[in-house]
Parts: C-alpha cells; sequence; structure tokens
C-alpha cells in the first residue's frame, strides 16, 4: 500500500487509513496486515454501503406559515361578511 494512502502516530504504533483511499474500496471484509520488525498484525474492518438519502419531494413548505394563511384569509372573509352586513342595514 502506498503510503500517501495511511498515516502513522510518532512512535508508528498506530495506523490510520485515509478518507480518500477507503473510498476506493469495496463493500465488504477487508484485511490489513501491518509488517514490522517485531512480527505482523492483522486486523479486519468492512465497508459498508453509505445509506440512501430520501429524495427531496419538494414539500419543505412549513405547516406553519400554511396555518397562519389560512387564518387571515378567514380574517379577511369575516371582516368582509360584517362590512357587507353593516352595508346592507344602513340601506334599510
Amino acid at each position: 500500500m502506498d503510503s500517501a494512502n495511511y498515516t502513522l502516530t510518532d512512535d508508528r504504533t498506530n495506523v490510520t487509513l485515509k478518507a480518500a483511499y477507503l473510498e476506493t474500496l469495496a463493500v465488504g471484509k477487508h484485511t490489513l496486515a501491518i509488517v514490522s520488525q517485531s512480527g505482523t498484525a492483522l486486523t479486519t474492518f468492512t465497508i459498508t454501503a453509505a445509506p440512501e438519502t430520501a429524495p427531496k419531494t419538494g414539500d419543505g413548505s412549513s405547516f406553519l406559515l400554511g396555518t397562519l394563511a389560512l387564518v387571515a384569509a378567514s380574517g379577511v372573509m369575516a371582516g368582509m361578511i360584517c362590512y357587507s352586513r353593516k352595508k346592507k342595514g344602513e340601506n334599510n
């Protein structure tokens, strides 16, 4: 493995694989062997598929905004009815 794909701690006891390298690996189990003068350390890790995100439906409108519009429209309608009744009362 190219050393550009991982980092080592100063004491050379911890290896961290870089995200860019991990993104190139297939989904599934992988084995990593680190060979040193004192022996070989083996580990396995699993690459999982990225979770699917739900598509945007375009319904990002706020419930509160719709409710306020309904209340405002109802208020205007009530005002129009009261005004209309008052006008009819003046004409009689």
